[in-house]
């Protein structure tokens, strides 16, 4: 995870987090969750979710996901290298998973290349880093 976002501080102050694993007929998300940071914008605004006892968004119609609790982190500059425990964990087989072609393949060609953008200011947000630590 970059310890630039605010996800991973939201992950690391909680412990716990569930990761999904999206079904193909979810496309739509990847823009909500891949171009948006949850400090300006409520990802979870325009999703269907139930919480867990925990209070943690389980998305649903997912083929499935994890509830895992954070046992260790290690900072490697660029990223913190997260060891979790899977506490609970759902996996739905008549669901379809979302895989990275297909993405690609079938968004608007305007995300596809703000996706793109968001990807390049990371590799050059990781490079800072990178050369912050070795130095």
């Amino acid at each position: 995870l970059s310890p630039e976002q605010h996800t991973t501080k939201t992950l690391i102050n909680s412990q716990k987090f569930i990761i999904h694993l999206l079904a193909k007929h979810q496309m739509d998300l990847v823009p909500i969750f891949g171009l948006y940071t949850s400090k300006d914008y409520d990802k979870f605004a325009s999703v269907n979710f139930k919480e867990d006892e925990d209070g943690l968004p389980i998305i649903e119609q997912t083929c499935g996901w994890a509830k895992c609790h954070l046992l260790s982190k290690m900072g490697s500059g660029d990223r913190i290298v997260i060891l979790a425990e899977v506490e609970k964990e759902e996996f739905y087989e008549d669901k379809e998973p979302l895989v990275l072609d297909e993405v690609f393949n079938n968004l608007p060609p305007h995300i596809i290349e703000q996706l793109n953008d968001k990807y390049r200011k990371d590799i050059e947000r990781d490079r800072r880093l990178i050369m912050s630590v070795d130095q």
